[in-house]
């Protein structure tokens, strides 16, 4: 989403297309617009808990918005001043490995039903954004390998041309 080259349209095409893939009929408008919410959301509940004498809140997937967002300036600037407290910086927050996969949930114990379809629910995203992460990976180390193979086309082409061009001056 942070590339600049990459059309946003095209990432959505393809989370609606493993969403599908999963069983949930999501079109990549009702993606990004659910994603968008979410995101407001989250921003919403981390402005109330940074206003002091606020109760903490907490949203829907707060947990896998505070991992993708938490560094993000718009939610935790990059630095800030304080004249009490000097240079504050960003907390660390989780890695997707730290959340639960299928593999390791089966051990878990009985919950509600409700619960249950809710966590279900995250760790399918979560495996979709892992999925879509690793499949970006192999995209664009294809991409830097093909931009390799013509680099190296293009400086033998040079090296040919060189070549011809000592040949003419040294006659």
């Amino acid at each position: 989403m942070r590339d600049p080259k990459q059309k946003k349209r095209m990432v959505w095409e393809e989370i609606s297309q493993k969403m599908i893939r999963q069983g949930y009929n999501y079109s990549s408008t009702k993606c990004e617009v659910k994603f968008k919410n979410l995101k407001q959301k989250y921003t919403k509940t981390v402005d109330h808990n940074n206003q002091t004498g606020n109760e903490h809140k907490t949203c829907s997937y707060y947990e896998e918005m505070e991992e993708i967002f938490a560094l993000s300036p718009f939610v935790t600037p990059v630095s800030e001043c304080s004249s009490m407290e000097g240079n504050k910086k960003p907390s660390p927050s989780k890695t997707l490995a730290e959340y639960p996969t299928k593999e390791n949930e089966e051990g878990a114990k009985p919950k509600e039903k409700k619960e249950k379809n809710e966590k279900k629910r995250k760790v399918d995203v979560i495996e979709v954004m892992r999925e879509y992460q690793e499949e970006m990976k192999k995209k664009e180390e294809e991409r830097m390998r093909k931009c390799e193979e013509m680099h190296n086309d293009k400086m033998r082409r040079f090296d040919r041309l060189l070549d011809l061009y000592e040949k003419e001056i040294s006659k």
